[in-house]
């Protein structure tokens, strides 16, 4: 039976060539697409799932409300003494690891010399809570002072195929750094990458009389809560209640918290920073999970548009199967078995489209991954979930697409379909077929519209003005100069070659945090009122004038003023609103006590965090020391002569490697995500569009086909091929129209909620719906008309010569 069921199937196939291959290309294309968004989202959901126990590890971060009425700030930063106090107060916790990120930084070895390496400086727990295997070595080699373990990558790149183990090589210009250890490579779904693990021994060894005031490196403040600096992550023992622990977790800190302003710390599992990890001081650019539902929606709706294509063109052409329903029900076949036989045929034609879809995804892949600038896999021959999915689909695909043809068909009684009039074959699906045309529309124009927003959002945040200037920017971290003498040398030297143009430094770029900080001394203030969080930099004199950073009162840092390099600050706009300020010049402020100065001027709030989130108060000091982040603004013209100028100009005055990157570069990859959700609907609202116009091509081609000879009566008679291709395009270009009144309301509703969860936003225009509805009415009526016109042009004798 099922071989005969399987000849019908094809037969069917080959009679009827051109719906065959609208059903097919249409499936086809539609499941590709939603195979290739759904490697994506699983990449995406993927993150972190590799370390053992993996649900169980969480994080501390800093939820920081400066503001009244505004949108909550999270920093990925937590207190220096905050790790041990979770071991000693905490017995549900089974590890806690607490570590600092001192980003790139220069290694020596040999001849030698890389600078792209990101460092980390951890404690043993490290690994009681993370998963990232040795290949030699264990943690207990980080228990020792001037200890490392490396990637297995960077053992490469630094000593080739030599043994690393035991090797020495020089960390920066002030300590040696032994090989102990080998990990594995870290995967690339990790929201933390390094390719230096150093020993926090070798930092308390070292630094113990160096206290220089912030971060990390001020372990003399380990028993500081103001201090906040490094990440803490820790994992639950199994048998805890994450619900219980979190509120005991709350009261805990809250108690010692209690003089802080505007600040909480909450709990974050590690398996949802990926998505859910948009703050400040992140290990690495994160996703949104916004984009991931948007995607999946979208691999729906475009799933269902195929879909709905299959159903219509079924039940359009079924009634050219009625004589073979009749014939069969008349030789005793049962309802039961002719709905298990055009089920079966349309899981048959699913499974078929299936391997095509999977041919497409293997073509398609390789610039969806250039598209997405990510490398996804598919191999469903390897991977069991894959084939699951896909085996899944296919017969989900093909039951939803079938079923109703199949009950539809079944469902007349052998009697009528003999007579040669069965009684509403030709009126019966017309409704279910227009509220599939309709549903069809009401999902291209909604993505039509969703997509115009998107993009608009998309673009105005990569555009918006961050206030300072962004265009013709060379960063040139300058870490390799230990001696100003070497760096004045350096500075003159480029600034005479007439492509440069000018040349700052300060701690951190524009586009990066500075240091954090609590402890904030202001004046005015008593000893038991609370503070806000600020953010705090150093930079060069000349800072302001170079990135163009707007000075709304007060003056700026000025050599003619030998204080400003001692006690001087510049505050931007949100500090002086955090501080309940109308003015700030000449009041008395620091970062904490031993920093007291005066506030010399207010700068304009720029945007030194992406802009998902609001501008925090920030504070600037000058400075001559730690201003490693060197910034070089240079000519458009002949950009490629003066970067080797520079180049060699570097290799002239330091023994560190140059290393370069260009601001707007940068800033895009801050912005990476909203790019590729920007790319994927715009692709898939085209594919949404081929599909709504695939259907209504064959559909307009069936009633065509239906009306030949109605269409050669109407020519005899002097009917025109205008007259003609209006009245078989009337009937679909109608449900269009009503589309766009659905579409409308329900796209505006949800892409309104959808701006609301951005800080900076554009507003909804009405041109977005009128364009978008038009543009599908266009199309709609281009592909009905197509075949329309050619029905049209038909000559009569041909239609009515057998008459």
């Amino acid at each position: 039976m099922i071989k005969n069921y399987f000849k019908v199937a094809l037969r069917n196939l080959i009679r009827h060539k051109s719906f065959s291959l609208i059903n097919i290309a249409g499936l086809a294309v539609g499941m590709a697409l939603c195979l290739m968004i759904l490697v994506y989202i699983r990449y995406e959901l993927s993150y972190d799932r590799f370390h053992k126990d993996a649900d169980d590890i969480y994080r501390v971060i800093l939820e920081n409300n400066f503001f009244e009425h505004s949108d909550s700030l999270f920093l990925n930063i937590a207190p220096l003494p905050l790790a041990e106090a979770m071991k000693e107060d905490f017995p549900e916790i089974s590890a806690v690891a607490q570590f600092g990120d001192e980003g790139q930084s220069l290694i020596r070895y040999q001849d030698k010399a890389l600078f792209d390496n990101r460092v980390f400086y951890v404690e043993p727990s490290f690994f009681d809570v993370f998963s990232f295997p040795f290949l030699a070595g264990n943690p207990e080699v980080l228990e020792k002072p001037y200890r490392a373990v490396i990637t297995r990558k960077t053992a490469q790149k630094i000593f080739g195929d030599d043994n690393p183990i035991g090797k020495s090589v020089r960390y920066g210009s002030v300590f040696d750094l032994e090989i102990s250890g080998i990990l594995d490579d870290i995967p690339i779904n990790s929201h933390m990458n390094f390719d230096f693990l150093v020993s926090m021994e070798t930092r308390r060894d070292y630094w113990h009389e160096n206290v220089t005031g912030g971060g990390m490196i001020s372990l003399r403040g380990v028993g500081d809560w103001g201090i906040l600096s490094g990440k803490t992550y820790f994992k639950l023992r199994k048998d805890c209640d994450f619900n219980a622990f979190e509120k005991k977790f709350q009261s805990w800190i809250d108690g010692k918290y209690t003089e802080v302003k505007f600040m909480k710390f909450i709990l974050q599992p590690m398996t949802d920073i990926h998505l859910q990890g948009r703050g400040g001081f992140e290990l690495e650019n994160n996703s949104d999970l916004r984009y991931v539902i948007f995607v999946s929606v979208m691999a729906l709706l475009i799933l269902v548009i195929s879909i709905f294509n299959y159903m219509n063109l079924s039940t359009a052409r079924s009634t050219s199967r009625m004589k073979e329903v009749g014939v069969r029900k008349i030789l005793g076949a049962k309802r039961f078995g002719l709905i298990r036989q055009f089920l079966g045929e349309s899981i048959f034609l699913t499974l078929f489209t299936l391997l095509l879809s999977v041919a497409l995804v293997e073509l398609g892949l390789p610039y969806f991954n250039d598209l997405v600038g990510i490398e996804l896999d598919f191999n469903p021959l390897a991977d069991v979930y894959q084939m699951s999915v896909l085996i899944g689909l296919a017969l989900v695909v093909g039951l939803l697409a079938g079923v109703y043809p199949a009950l539809f068909i079944s469902s007349y009684k052998a009697l009528d379909i003999m007579s040669g009039n069965p009684v509403g074959v030709n009126r019966k699906p017309s409704f279910f077929r227009n509220g599939l045309v309709l549903s069809q529309n009401v999902i291209a124009i909604g993505l039509i519209i969703c997509t115009a927003v998107v993009y608009q959002q998309l673009t105005f945040i990569g555009g918006k003005d961050k206030g300072y200037e962004t265009k013709n920017i060379i960063a040139v971290p300058a870490r390799g100069f230990r001696m100003s003498k070497d760096l004045s040398s350096f500075t003159e030297k480029l600034l005479n070659h007439p492509g440069i143009l000018d040349i700052t430094r300060s701690l951190t770029y524009p586009f990066e945090e500075g240091g954090g900080a609590t402890h904030i001394w202001y004046e005015g203030m008593n000893a038991s009122d609370p503070t806000p969080f600020f953010v705090w930099t150093k930079v060069d004199y000349n800072f302001l004038d170079f990135y163009n950073i707007e000075l709304l009162e007060g003056r700026n840092f000025s050599r003619d003023f030998p204080s400003d390099s001692k006690n001087a600050y510049l505050l931007n706009e949100a500090a002086l609103k955090a501080l309940g300020w109308e003015t700030a010049v000449g009041k008395n402020f620091g970062i904490c006590e031993r920093d007291k100065g005066k506030v010399i001027g207010v700068i304009k709030d720029f945007h030194f965090n992406s802009l998902h989130e609001s501008v925090q108060p920030l504070a600037v000091k000058l400075s001559s020391n730690e201003l490693y982040s060197m910034s070089i603004k240079v000519e458009p013209d002949n950009l490629s002569n003066t970067l080797e100028y520079i180049r060699n100009t570097w290799k002239e005055c330091s023994v560190v490697p140059f290393n370069y990157f260009m601001f707007e570069d940068r800033i895009a990859e801050m912005y990476r995500s909203e790019q590729n959700l920007k790319t994927i609907f715009t692709y898939t609202t085209i594919i949404a569009l081929f599909l709504a116009c695939l259907g209504l091509l064959g559909l307009a081609s069936y009633t065509a086909e239906r009306r030949t000879r109605e269409i050669g009566i109407r020519k005899v008679f002097g009917a025109t091929v205008t007259s003609l291709s209006l009245m078989l395009s009337r009937q679909y270009t109608k449900w269009v129209l009503l589309a766009n009144m659905v579409a409308w309301p329900l796209a505006y509703y949800g892409m309104n909620r959808w701006l609301e969860t951005y800080s900076y936003r554009i507003q909804l225009s009405w041109y977005i719906f009128v364009l978008s509805g038009a543009v599908a009415l266009l199309i709609a009526v281009l592909t009905v008309a197509f075949q329309s016109i050619k029905s049209a042009l038909t000559n009569p004798v041909e239609v009515l010569r057998h008459e």
